[in-house]
């Protein structure tokens, strides 16, 4: 019954299309070579908040997580930037939760595990996200250092309606 987190969701309002998800303008940042900058300003400011949120009795202590792209997984150096932001804004590492989806970390996985190991040196919280689309196994996830998954909500939207989907739910 009490907030615990909450997630941070980028959005673009668009002067023409009005408000967009990532799904619908990162492509395109990738394209053109903005996208790191874009994840670099959306995680610099999450940890700002979360520093910030420390300062407040009714926030303190509640947790932020934030999805990382794959270059930033895969980057040797992002372990530090980490450390040095968290410094900056004097938040709690153990307060942040980095994201990224199973396509991530299929592609190379044997990387995926080392660079997952760099991050778990930071004191961050590691998460699987849409676990269940298809990349992954359960015998795969018991030697990744994460600190959760989160299943793909195409499971969780229809539960209470579709036995075999409450099924799944449970197993995982």
């Amino acid at each position: 019954g009490r907030t615990c987190g909450a997630e941070a969701l980028l959005r673009w309002n668009h002067p023409k299309l009005g408000l967009l998800s990532p799904d619908k303008f990162m492509e395109q940042a990738e394209r053109s070579g903005i996208a790191c900058d874009i994840n670099a300003y959306v995680l610099e400011n999450a940890i700002r908040l979360l520093g910030a949120w420390q300062t407040e009795p009714e926030t303190s202590g509640l947790r932020l997580a934030v999805n990382i792209a794959a270059e930033q997984l895969f980057d040797p150096e992002f372990p530090r930037s980490l450390r040095e932001t968290f410094k900056r804004h004097l938040a709690p590492q153990q307060l942040l939760t980095l994201e990224f989806t199973e396509e991530t970390i299929a592609k190379n996985r044997d990387e995926a595990m080392k660079a997952m190991a760099r991050l778990k040196t930071t004191g961050v919280r590691l998460s699987l996200d849409d676990f269940g689309t298809g990349y992954s196994s359960l015998s795969q996830l018991k030697d990744m250092p994460l600190s959760e998954i989160k299943i793909d909500g195409q499971f969780i939207r229809h539960m209470h309606d579709r036995p075999r989907d409450a099924a799944l739910v449970k197993t995982m």
